[in-house]
């Protein structure tokens, strides 16, 4: 299976195309663009970061057990990373749809 090109987009306003395989698990490649992108890993009090991933073409926010062609994720399809934000709630807590990153 070929890979796809992606377009990456960060609340910063960083934008990068990449590419990936649609076999590929969703957590897997964003915890790849995490790391390539250099996105924090750790909130200014220590807590890790929870991060999540939507496809803007399709409107849904990824799940992460599955692949990113199981997702719904074409050729050249936008996708934004977003750091999910629970006010009060530690990143430990917050809930399971996100990546957690050391």
């Amino acid at each position: 299976m070929p890979d796809i090109t992606l377009n990456i987009h960060t609340a910063d306003g960083n934008n990068e195309a990449v590419e990936a395989p649609p076999d590929m698990a969703a957590g897997d490649f964003l915890a790849d663009i995490i790391n390539h992108l250099n996105l924090a890993t750790q909130d200014a009090e220590g807590h890790r970061i929870s991060w999540s991933i939507v496809d803007k073409d399709i409107n849904t926010e990824l799940k992460l057990d599955e692949t990113l062609e199981i997702n719904g994720v074409r050729h050249d399809h936008h996708l934004y990373v977003r750091r999910k934000v629970v006010a009060g709630v530690s990143a430990e807590a917050v809930h399971p749809g996100g990546v957690y990153v050391r």
